[in-house]
């Protein structure tokens, strides 16, 4: 069985637990409480090959960030969980950087702020855009002002991601 390291990531708000949710579980719950820094696992076939996926979610870099800041007084624990940040992100397989399709705004943070962030962090693990809450473009009342897929597509290959 291969192991495949997954991180998720995206702002706050965007749908990254219910996307983990829905591929662990199967099941899309609209509302649950968001456990963060929790590791999900789910094995699963790719191909014919069996594949152990670890899936950890972060909507803040802000702990990983405290190294590079010129904050002078930084605590053991916030080291300590800089350094757990870090060894996630760098020992990473594959980023999804998730954004939701009715925020423009989460897809300009997402190409502006997380792309630089991870590719400085581990620049050779791929990062994958992902839109999320396709649902809100049937719901959502002004579903015109909702990102396309042209529009995700050209700012991914822009930015890189």
């Amino acid at each position: 069985m291969s192991l495949c390291k997954v991180v998720v990531v995206g702002d706050e708000g965007v749908g990254k637990s219910a996307l983990v949710r829905r591929f662990t579980s199967g099941m899309f719950v609209e509302e649950f409480s968001v456990l963060p820094n929790t590791k999900n696992q789910k094995i699963h076939f790719v191909g014919s090959r069996r594949t152990k996926f670890e899936i950890c979610e972060f909507s803040d870099l802000s702990a990983f960030q405290v190294n590079n800041t010129a904050k002078p007084e930084i605590t053991e624990s916030e080291q300590i969980m800089s350094k757990k940040i870090t060894d996630v992100l760098i020992s990473a397989d594959a980023f999804l950087l998730c954004f939701s399709i009715s925020s423009r705004l989460s897809l300009f943070t997402a190409v502006t702020y997380w792309v630089p962030s991870l590719t400085t962090l581990s620049p050779s693990t791929p990062i994958v855009l992902v839109g999320c809450k396709s649902d809100m473009r049937t719901v959502h009342s002004q579903a015109h002002a909702c990102v396309s897929s042209q529009q995700a597509l050209a700012m991914s290959k822009q930015f890189g991601a």
